[in-house]
């Protein structure tokens, strides 16, 4: 009953994570937190349909649709169309598929010699992961030498992409991260908005997506994250 603050639940799979999840949400709004103060996300559109639809059958369709239910990575693109400028692209940017983005990779992986779209494809997630720009990849001496020749590929991308307009699947959480920390239009935009935090299968997330969920939760710290590390698929 005590929903205030932050809160870590970490249980094995059966042992009612999710069904904690929505007894939470309806014991908030019983108490009478406003529905659209509530934001809760999980990492795969079949988590949150699931729980948008245990949420609605506990709380309603009306407070329900004044929740905020959504994948990490819509919530993510939700927030750069509504702040795009610090990212260089506009609101009705493009997501890329996995396709678009090795169409704009192939060509550039073959301006170096031996360097194949799949290597580049994973050095560059890794550095969105870590929360490195490609300015930054490019500056710094790194012992791997395929590390350097990937922050080169990943500072050509970059270019691409913005020319384009346009964000691959890795972008929206690398992007949404950058813009809270250095958009303080985009902080308070959120932290008015948003008063309770539930973070769904958090045993995935990346030190990104931490930071992340932490910048979300505001000064109030009203942030709840749940996962099973038994059940990491990534880590």
């Amino acid at each position: 009953t005590d929903y205030e603050g932050s809160m870590v639940v970490e249980a094995p799979p059966g042992s009612g994570k999710t069904h904690t999840i929505v007894s939470r949400c309806q014991y908030m709004i019983l108490d009478g937190v406003k529905p659209g103060s509530i934001l809760v996300f999980t990492f795969t559109r079949k988590a949150a349909n699931e729980l948008r639809e245990r949420i609605q059958a506990a709380v309603g369709e009306q407070s329900a649709k004044a929740m905020t239910i959504a994948t990490y990575h819509s919530f993510c693109g939700h927030l750069l169309r509504k702040f795009p400028e610090l990212s260089g692209r506009n609101k009705n940017f493009t997501i890329y598929d996995e396709d678009d983005k090795k169409n704009v990779l192939d060509p550039i992986c073959k301006q170096f010699d031996n360097f194949k779209y799949a290597q580049a494809r994973n050095y560059i997630s890794q550095f969105k992961m870590n929360g490195i720009k490609s300015s930054d990849a490019v500056k710094t001496k790194f012992a791997d030498s395929f590390q350097t020749i990937a922050a080169k590929i990943y500072e050509q991308y970059d270019r691409v992409m913005v020319r384009c307009n346009a964000f691959d699947f890795d972008d929206l959480p690398f992007h949404a991260y950058l813009l809270l920390k250095n958009s303080h239009d985009a902080l308070n935009y959120v932290h008015n908005k948003y008063k309770y935090i539930i973070s769904d299968e958090n045993q995935d997330s990346s030190r990104q997506n931490i930071e992340f969920a932490l910048m979300l939760r505001g000064e109030n710290g009203n942030l709840c994250v749940c996962g099973d590390t038994d059940q990491s698929i990534y880590g």
